[in-house]
């Protein structure tokens, strides 16, 4: 049996996830209410019990959601290879519902290597689950890599790590925005001792890491999963090729950062060719 109730505050806010038992439990004891068949909202006054409670075997769960106030880059992340490392910014943006929203962007179109840190300290021994979406993380190559992972008491070793690239780790929602690829995640650790660091890496391609809402505040969102995106990048390549051999671009919009391709783009015009790069971006170039 999983955990697969929502729980949430007298105001609605959620604040873990419970087992069905448990939960009619705190239904039986006056604790909660019934909001869906999936969802309980605990009463005014009513607290979740202590783990030693043997009356009643429940613990909540602790949701942490992602800050980027609390982030910095990491001064030790290094390059074997020479290259640059940590690109990127803390930044508010606009997100897909219009809210302004302070995230984390990370990661370059290049090989620069990118790790972002938060140390915490926890209640000691206590289950939690740390929470954020990922806008982006995204090439037309697929070779980019992004991790999440938590590390107890700086021990890097023995850290845990989750790769969020390609969807690897499978998040908990994948969507379509007008901003592009969205996966919101859900990781549950427990704090060990108390003493634990948050880090997130991207290297080869751009991505935003910000707070997570509620899931319903992605209900009208399509579904979009990583395969599909993956067969749509396929599909817009077959495209490009094939009007490359005729002669036309439809470039409309396009974000390019190769200095090369943008070149034979312009000799193509030269040529006679029909390249459209109107609303193009052209980047590092």
């Amino acid at each position: 049996m999983e955990k697969n109730v929502i729980v949430t505050d007298e105001f609605d806010n959620r604040i873990g996830l419970t087992y069905p038992k448990r939960a009619r439990g705190l239904i039986k004891h006056g604790r909660a209410e019934y909001v869906s068949n999936d969802r309980i909202r605990l009463l005014k006054g009513a607290h979740a019990p202590s783990a030693n409670n043997d009356t009643e075997d429940f613990k909540m769960s602790n949701i942490i959601n992602f800050n980027a106030q609390e982030f910095k880059f990491d001064e030790t992340c290094q390059s074997t290879d020479g290259n640059s490392v940590n690109a990127g910014s803390r930044m508010f943006i606009s997100d897909f519902r219009g809210e302004n929203v302070q995230a984390f962007e990370i990661g370059d179109w290049s090989w620069t290597w990118s790790q972002i840190k938060c140390d915490k300290q926890l209640e000691p021994n206590t289950d939690y689950v740390f929470r954020f979406a990922v806008q982006g993380g995204v090439n037309n190559t697929g070779d980019g890599q992004s991790h999440f992972m938590v590390i107890h008491d700086k021990d890097y070793d023995n850290r845990l790590e989750y790769p969020l690239e390609r969807s690897r780790f499978k998040p908990v929602l994948s969507k379509k925005t007008e901003e592009g690829f969205l996966r919101v995640y859900e990781i549950p650790f427990n704090s060990g001792s108390g003493s634990v660091r948050f880090l997130f890496t991207a290297l080869h391609f751009v991505e935003t890491i910000m707070p997570a809402y509620e899931f319903e505040a992605y209900a009208e969102l399509e579904d979009w999963t990583y395969a599909q995106l993956w067969q749509e990048i396929q599909e817009r390549a077959n495209h490009f090729h094939g009007n490359w051999n005729r002669g036309t671009l439809d470039l409309s919009g396009a974000v390019i950062h190769d200095a090369e391709m943008v070149k034979k783009f312009m000799d193509m015009a030269e040529k006679g060719a029909c390249v459209d790069l109107s609303g193009a971006v052209l980047g590092d170039i």
